[in-house]
Formats: C-alpha cells, structure tokens, sequence
C-alpha cells in the first residue's frame, strides 16, 4: 500500500471521510488539515482604542454603530478583538475619531 493514503479501515480514514474528504486525498495533507483544526485558537487582543475613544465621546456601541453603518454587534466584536475590520471600515473608524488607522488598529509587537 502507498504511504500517501490512510488504510482504508483506519479510523482517521473513516472520519476524513465523513468530514467530506476524497477516499483518494493524500494522507499527508488530510493529516495537516485535522492537525490544524485540533489546534487551539489563540484569541486576538482587545482593541480598546475603539473603547476607549468611542468613551470619550460618550457614544454607546450601537451610536457608533449607526454612525458607521455596522451594527452594535460589530462594534462590540472589534471591541472584544473577536473581529478585525475590513480596511474601509477601519478607515471609517479612524477618520470618525480623526485619527489615522495605525492609531486606532495598533499591531501587537509579534505582529510587525
């Protein structure tokens, strides 16, 4: 038997087989895939520029929301670091404040 498939009666063949996979998808990758969706997530930092400045103002997450054009649903998300904004909505953020987006969006040291 080749070594780039898993033996048919194997249990991971079985369940890469009830996730979908192709009975002929190489093992080596359909081992990467299930490594990689066994790792835990790391959860990204708060972002409490937003916080913060949205405090400042006074304006609660569904004011600002309204301001934007988002949800207080996503306020909240990019607040908790649950959600990244998309570039026009992080320059409709930064310029709301009138600040730049490297301001409000500072990278975490390990990200530059």
């Amino acid at each position: 038997m080749s070594n780039n498939h898993f033996d048919l009666g194997s249990m991971a063949h079985q369940e890469m087989l009830a996730q979908g996979f192709h009975p002929d998808f190489p093992a080596a990758v359909m081992q990467q895939v299930k490594a990689l969706q066994t790792q835990p997530a790391v959860p990204p930092a708060t972002n409490a520029q937003v916080r913060d400045l949205r405090s400042m103002l006074g304006l609660s997450q569904g004011a600002l929301g309204d301001e934007l054009g988002v949800s207080r649903q996503t306020i909240n998300s990019i607040e908790q670091g649950r959600y990244l904004p998309s570039l026009p909505l992080a320059i409709a953020i930064a310029r709301y404040f009138t600040t730049t987006v490297e301001d409000v969006f500072e990278p975490e040291e390990n990200d530059r």
